[in-house]
């Protein structure tokens, strides 16, 4: 096996385990909401955490999501004006958009690095867990984006993609 087979293979291990978390955080609020619903109206006891828990599952589907938007290259865009432009001048955009992107997700994951890092003592109110927890999903987010950016713009997934 070459190295790029092997990088192949570890993008493709990594991308595999990325839908398998999505899965699982999706299952797990169902599961954490159907419960409380039911423990609310049958047993009219709630789950004191269900609501906080279901919240940080929620905002790390997205932006879990977000890199598998960016990986498929799914996010909203604004091609109408681009379509009037000459393909040499598409290709131009392009390339200033990807470094507009990079910048974007490099500070992105800075910050959300720093936010990560400040709130290590600072706990959630019911469920007591470090802050830090639900805020790493920021960085972790930020950088498998630019990572796939990388990916993209290497073509080692399709080579005939930057001969054209």
């Amino acid at each position: 096996m070459n190295t790029k087979e092997s990088v192949l293979n570890i993008i493709h291990i990594c991308r595999k385990l990325l839908d398998g978390l999505i899965i699982f955080l999706f299952s797990s609020m169902f599961f954490v909401v159907t419960l409380n619903v039911i423990m609310r109206f049958v047993f009219n006891a709630p789950i004191a955490i269900s609501g906080e828990l279901s919240r940080y599952l929620f905002v790390s589907i997205t932006y879990l999501g977000a890199i598998l938007a960016f990986r498929e290259n799914s996010h909203i865009g604004l091609d109408i004006i681009i379509e009037n432009f000459s393909e040499g001048m598409k290709k131009i955009l392009h390339i200033i958009d990807r470094i507009f992107v990079a910048v974007f997700l490099f500070v992105f994951s800075y910050v959300g690095f720093k936010m990560a890092v400040i709130s290590i003592d600072t706990k959630s109110s019911a469920m007591f867990i470090s802050m830090a927890i639900p805020y790493s999903v920021l960085p972790l987010s930020g950088i498998s984006m630019l990572l796939e950016l990388l990916i993209q713009a290497s073509h080692i997934e399709n080579p005939q993609a930057g001969i054209q």
